[in-house]
């Protein structure tokens, strides 16, 4: 459904949404500049090269290919189960989903993502959210595919 007044998207084939080697598909808004995402990243001892990731970066294609009919269509659910919980740990993440907020809070994100899976073990077993956040690298929200990001994926969670 479109907002009203507004132009409906053109859909680019979905085989060239990935076709990442000609065009930069970053949006910086302050956070990196261009220069150091084009230049000083790559030279990074952290940053894999271009053949180190062929295989990985093949096997993400084809799985985002395979699904983008029902990631499209389907619910958030289906994002997560046929594409997320396969990508992060294929990406080197352990993660817990749905962790709770401390102190009885309503709202929780999709994943918590840990940088190894010892730790994850750890925090879980622990069954301590406040340990859980800790240990997280970093949360994650998932969307259906096309959602956009600044809006609620069901109106009934919206607090």
């Amino acid at each position: 459904m479109r907002r009203k007044g507004t132009k409906p998207r053109r859909r680019q084939p979905v085989e060239a949404q990935l076709e990442l080697e000609e065009q930069e598909r970053w949006a910086c808004r302050g956070i990196f500049s261009p220069t150091y995402l084009r230049h000083h990243l790559p030279q990074s001892k952290d940053f894999p090269s271009a053949d180190d990731v062929a295989p990985l970066y093949d096997e993400l294609k084809a799985l985002w290919l395979n699904n983008y009919g029902g990631l499209r269509m389907l619910a958030e659910s289906y994002t997560r189960t046929r594409f997320l919980d396969r990508v992060l740990p294929a990406l080197g993440w352990s993660l817990v989903a749905g962790a709770r907020l401390p102190k009885g809070s309503l709202k929780w994100p999709d994943y918590c993502l840990i940088a190894d899976a010892e730790t994850e073990r750890r925090v879980a077993a622990s069954g301590d959210w406040t340990e859980i956040f800790r240990a997280s690298s970093t949360v994650l929200e998932a969307k259906k595919v096309e959602h956009p990001l600044d809006q609620v994926s069901n109106p009934d969670y919206a607090l």
